[in-house]
């Protein structure tokens, strides 16, 4: 059975470049406990840095205030560890590298690791990912769509949430709801389509 938005409480971004950042951040100020991943101490320390200097950016520009700003930076946590990253989690964001081989191994990797029902998303631009996710873990796919982010992801609102084959209209509407209450809005397709929108 699918999670409703109002189950959700811990979100994990996988993948600290260049979208992960922004995503993390946005999902926060949403009031969501983030977890922030990636394979390397580095990337996750310049990613922390990124997302303090986009929070005062938005401050100068009086569009968060000060309260509200620490509050979404105390909310998210930093990783390297992917089992940490994973517990308790009940919404999965996938931002990393766009190589098939590469997203095959990590959504095998956190199949083995988060409950059934955990809904997952990713930012993939270049790729199908539905095909990858059958291959990785098939029995995931009603709960797997897309949450592909516009760069700069914690400024612009639009996110394209696509269908997949499998993909239950419950996958569908808590992602919506998930990114609206993230400030963004949300495009559903019904289909999708290389490229998107």
């Amino acid at each position: 059975m699918t999670m409703k938005s109002s189950d959700i409480v811990n979100i994990v971004v996988l993948g600290a470049g260049i979208m992960g950042p922004g995503i993390a951040q946005s999902y926060a100020a949403g009031g969501y406990n983030v977890r922030l991943w990636s394979r390397s101490q580095e990337t996750l320390a310049k990613a922390k840095k990124m997302i303090a200097g986009n929070m005062e950016t938005l401050i100068e520009a009086k569009v968060i205030t000060k309260r509200k700003a620490a509050a979404a930076m105390k909310r998210i946590t930093y990783t390297t560890s992917l089992e940490e990253a994973c517990k308790d989690a009940q919404y999965v964001q996938e931002t990393i590298v766009e190589t098939v081989e590469a997203k095959v191994e990590l959504f095998r990797a956190i199949n083995k690791l988060l409950a059934k029902d955990v809904i997952i998303v990713t930012n993939t631009s270049l790729l199908n990912p539905f095909p990858i996710m059958r291959k990785a873990a098939p029995a995931r796919l009603p709960y797997f769509t897309t949450a592909h982010w516009v760069t700069p992801a914690q400024i612009l609102p639009l996110v394209e949430v696509a269908r997949g084959p499998k993909t239950t209209d419950a996958t569908m509407d808590t992602v919506i709801e998930v990114l609206k209450k993230s400030g963004k809005a949300p495009a559903r397709l019904e289909k999708f389509a290389p490229g998107y929108i």
